[in-house]
């Protein structure tokens, strides 16, 4: 059976939200993803998700904070919990649920948005640890990791599995990201890995690259849709 998914930090500044949320969701409801994983969502931004996403079950709410992670699902949620990452002073989480496919297969998906503390990654990469030690087996885990560095975690980054990488290397541009003042800034933040899975990756690329309205992006991350054979 084949899944897809889509992780995207879909930033919370409050310019032009309104618009750059409309955008978001008709890029997302165009991929038709069977999980969504949104960082950064604002309470303003959820109450919109829900009120169009009615295909979707979601998972996350009521947020509590300024913004925070939350998932969107085709398939039933079994259960949910939302961790605290460790060491946060952001409110950070691993939001992390377990969900029945239509073949009857039980598969866990989270997404997680660590911290964003720049001139260290040592405080990132133990809650990357944290995230992989709690989440069970046959999890799909997304989110925006803010590696400035690479990072060679234990669980499989599914962007190494793909063909052609170089295409795709690069999240958070400054040099094509009209968002983005600082021109030299240019990582891949975002990134989806795999615990104890190993599907086939059917397709991998970007979206929201093209400018949409007043000629700037809707985020100043790039989403990535991903589909599995599992």
């Amino acid at each position: 059976m084949d899944i897809s998914v889509l992780t995207w930090n879909i930033w919370f500044n409050e310019n032009q939200r309104p618009q750059r949320s409309k955008h978001i969701q008709k890029l997302s409801e165009e991929l038709i993803p069977d999980f969504i994983a949104y960082q950064e969502v604002t309470p303003d931004s959820f109450n919109a998700i829900k009120q169009v996403n009615k295909d979707y079950h979601i998972i996350g709410g009521p947020l509590r904070q300024s913004y925070d992670v939350i998932l969107l699902s085709k398939f039933p949620c079994l259960e949910w919990n939302k961790y605290p990452l460790p060491n946060t002073e952001m409110g950070r989480n691993l939001l992390i649920g377990k969900f029945i496919l239509p073949n009857n297969a039980i598969i866990h998906v989270g997404t997680f948005h660590l911290e964003s503390v720049f001139p260290t990654q040592k405080i990132k990469e133990e809650q990357l640890e944290f995230i992989q030690s709690i989440s069970p087996p046959n999890s799909i885990l997304m989110g925006d990791t803010n590696f400035l560095k690479p990072y060679q975690s234990l669980m499989t980054d599914v962007f190494v599995k793909i063909d052609s990488p170089i295409a795709y290397n690069i999240t958070y541009s400054g040099k094509t990201n009209r968002n983005i003042r600082n021109k030299s800034h240019n990582s891949r933040l975002d990134r989806i890995y795999l615990k104890d899975f190993n599907p086939k990756i059917k397709s991998f690329f970007l979206t929201g690259i093209e400018p949409s309205f007043n000629d700037r992006q809707p985020s100043d991350h790039y989403g990535i849709y991903c589909s599995l054979s599992i």
